[in-house]
């Protein structure tokens, strides 16, 4: 059995896609969410396939408030409401959001506030954090707020990217991490890793010489479901592959809800053709090998995976960011 996840960032439309840059403080456009999640349900998914949608809830913004009504429709459908938290800070010298990682006292009123902001109506269980960035400090924060798992995890990927002022964001550090679910540092939360691919040894070897100085081999690639179908299907053989062998495996990715308005043809790497073409692979692969499909939320995975079932694990956290040695769960 494969049980696959499908997830949503529900995050207001990026710039390329039409949305605000990171320079603009306020009037963020919506577009994916209040036009593309309308196409998604009639055009794209099919009646056995929730869905997990992140809303947004931080210190920049609550999605749940603006979009109540749209949210508690996806839940009236069988879909979870999960949370989804940003850690955007202003800098008021520079003009521009920047991703916060080092300041505990702002990273902790920013899950405060996110956290207060959730509609207790939905029970939320499931976290993810924007950019996949996590340290040992906001894990833990997350998991003192009793939530059950946390989708961030991308296996193998290291990143730090910089604003046009010269500000950090795009951080995260999993080199390390475990490809299939864990608690990290022993905490009560579930880390529920996105699915990835493994690469051939010349690509290990040609991302191996990209990362010098710091020396890290890169072993494991990712792709989200609206992405490039040459990369996606990758990512779905392997979960195929493991699943066959084990005979109980996961398929988990996310989409934006942006992309659903774009074609392939607009160039966007996320873009709704992707889409509707990586999901129909899924169902084409599941005839091919006789592996059967289940599509689960992201509360329905964790508790396939939880402390008693296959695949649990405990792990330690190590620090994250530019320099750092260990992603969460890396082994030490």
């Amino acid at each position: 059995m494969l049980y696959v996840c499908i997830s949503c960032d529900a995050d207001p439309d990026r710039e390329s896609y039409g949305g605000a840059p990171l320079t603009r403080r306020s009037d963020f456009a919506w577009k994916g969410i209040t036009e593309g999640i309308t196409f998604f349900n009639n055009n794209v998914r099919k009646d056995s396939m929730p869905v997990t949608w992140f809303a947004r809830s931080d210190i920049q913004l609550d999605a749940f408030l603006t979009f109540e009504k749209l949210f508690f429709g996806l839940r009236e459908r069988g879909d979870e409401i999960a949370w989804h938290v940003h850690f955007w800070r202003w800098h008021d010298e520079k003009g521009s959001w920047f991703q916060e990682t080092k300041d505990k006292t702002w990273l902790s009123s920013c899950v405060d506030k996110g956290f207060s902001q959730l509609p207790k109506e939905f029970g939320i269980e499931s976290v993810k954090s924007g950019w996949g960035f996590h340290n040992e400090f906001t894990l833990c924060l997350l998991s003192e707020r009793g939530l059950r798992a946390d989708f961030s995890c991308v296996p193998d990927l290291r990143n730090v990217s910089r604003t046009e002022q010269g500000l950090p964001y795009d951080v995260m550090d999993w080199v390390g991490a475990p490809i299939e679910p864990y608690h990290p540092h022993g905490l009560s939360i579930l880390e529920v890793p996105n699915s990835t691919y493994p690469y051939g040894a010349r690509k290990i070897f040609t991302r191996f010489l990209s990362a010098l100085p710091q020396l890290i081999v890169r072993r494991r690639g990712f792709a989200s479901v609206a992405t490039q179908p040459q990369f996606f299907q990758r990512v779905v053989d392997d979960a195929f592959k493991r699943a066959a062998r084990s005979g109980k495996w996961y398929l988990l990715s996310y989409f934006h809800p942006d992309c659903l308005l774009a074609e392939a043809a607009s160039g966007l790497y996320e873009n709704r053709d992707f889409l509707v073409h990586n999901l129909k692979y899924i169902e084409a692969m599941s005839q091919k090998t006789d592996v059967p499909v289940t599509y689960v939320t992201g509360r329905e995975l964790s508790a396939l995976w939880s402390d008693q079932g296959p695949g649990a694990k405990i792990g330690p956290v190590a620090k994250t960011g530019p320099g750092t040695k260990n992603g969460p769960g890396a082994k030490m």
